[in-house]
C-alpha cells in the first residue's frame, strides 16, 4: 500500500494528499486497519 501511494498519484488524489505530503508507513497503515477492525468498521462495509 504504501508503494502503491507513492507511485501513483491516483491514489494520493484519492487520499487528499499533495505531491509534497508523507506517505503513511506500513505500521501506521497496519494500525489504521486494525482499529476499523476492533471498531467493526470493516465487517459492514463487506456485506453490501
Amino acid at each position: 500500500m504504501e508503494y502503491q501511494i507513492t507511485d501513483r498519484l491516483t491514489f494520493k488524489r484519492f487520499l487528499g494528499l499533495k505531491s509534497s505530503d508523507r506517505v503513511p508507513d506500513s505500521k501506521t497503515i497496519w494500525n489504521f486497519r486494525e482499529t476499523f477492525i476492533l471498531e467493526d468498521v470493516i465487517a459492514p462495509l463487506s456485506r453490501t
